[in-house]
């Protein structure tokens, strides 16, 4: 999200503008051809059905276990143990807005907003951005599950509204914008479910999808890392019951993770020399997560120590993650693919998306 897109959105957000409410049934009573409309219901239905499948998935740190559901006269819906949450989508002049200053959408009280797309004849129900594409050309489900998970981890974790203020606020007194700590869930929940797409090869960002354990390892790697603009869950504050200290159920979770890798990666043939490295690093791993729940169980953990462990962690699982690169273990572990996580993606996750 630009700097600009908080301004634009509260000023615009105070002022009355038309608007028209995305819901399929609107879709259906557009006026526009009948293959575009059955085009859009078919690419939101389809996004629904990723948006369920990351949110019931290990990918799935930042939201709370749920589901969406699209009804016609509604619109979505995200159901959770705390009961349902309207996810309103807006095709307004506020969107177009937001646009201009150089974001796709806007999240406000009730849902977000995004822009009419094209000539600005079409009607907004079924040409904004949220089915597509600058160019005209139709967004992906993936894209639209993206978007939708992004605009729904702002509502979640606090009024849209309010959170732009903050935003604002932070934008205008402290200068800070792609990293300003309002996008800081958000911003993992876009990591986290474009590491689920590409999972499952829905990225068109990469050619092929990252091989089973591949995308688990690099998401532990990037949550682990203390110094990245992103909040990772799972946040106690959205789960029932709780398992205990906030710090011990994320360490648990993000452990988790990265022993989804290593231990497959383990039991497969390789270079002998290099499984007993990826070995040592597993020790060394396991170590380092002992001792960092050691820290999470004193009744008032050194922050500082805490981080240092985490660091410890991340570092571990790149120098790992590197080890299988460089020697490919006889193209046997990766696949036949030259260069199965390209040099600028290989310590981390890729980069969200804006807003």
């Amino acid at each position: 999200m630009h700097c600009r897109i908080p301004i634009v959105a509260l000023g615009a957000s105070l002022l009355g503008c038309q608007s028209v409410t995305v819901t399929p049934r609107s879709i259906r009573e557009a006026a526009a051809p009948p293959e575009v409309r059955e085009r859009v219901l078919a690419t939101w239905r389809e996004a629904i059905d990723l948006l369920n499948e990351f949110l019931a998935s290990p990918f799935n740190l930042s939201l709370p276990r749920g589901r969406f559901e699209l009804r016609d006269e509604e619109g979505m819906l995200f159901v959770t143990d705390g009961g349902a949450r309207p996810i309103e989508v807006r095709c307004s002049t506020l969107g177009d807005l937001v646009r201009w200053a150089g974001g796709k959408a806007a999240s406000l009280r009730r849902g977000f907003v995004v822009a009419r797309i094209g000539s600005g004849k079409g009607d907004r129900a079924v040409e904004n951005s949220l089915f597509t594409k600058p160019d005209g050309e139709a967004q992906p489900p993936r894209k639209v599950a993206s978007l939708i998970a992004h605009e729904t981890s702002h509502l979640v974790h606090g009024n849209g509204f309010w959170r732009n203020c903050g935003y604002l606020c932070e934008a205008l007194f402290l200068w800070r914008c792609t990293t300003s700590s309002i996008e800081d869930r958000p911003r993992a929940t876009s990591v986290e479910i474009g590491l689920f797409a590409r999972s499952k090869g829905l990225s068109q960002d990469f050619e092929e999808a990252l091989e089973p354990g591949e995308a688990e390892a690099l998401l532990a790697t990037y949550v682990l890392d203390p110094f990245l603009h992103v909040e990772h869950g799972p946040f106690p504050e959205l789960a029932s019951p709780r398992q205990g200290p906030p710090e011990l159920e994320r360490l648990h979770a993000h452990c988790a993770l990265a022993r989804a890798w290593f231990d497959p990666v383990l039991r497969r043939d390789g270079s002998p020399e290099r499984l007993q490295d990826l070995a040592a690093l597993r020790g060394a791993f396991e170590t380092e997560t002992l001792r960092c729940r050691l820290l999470c169980l004193e009744s008032d953990p050194d922050g500082a120590k805490l981080e240092e462990r985490r660091s410890r962690m991340a570092g571990i699982l790149k120098e790992a993650l590197d080890l299988v690169q460089t020697e490919r273990l006889g193209k046997t572990l990766l696949g036949e693919r030259e260069d199965p996580i390209p040099a600028d993606h290989r310590s981390g996750a890729p980069a969200p998306e804006n807003r």
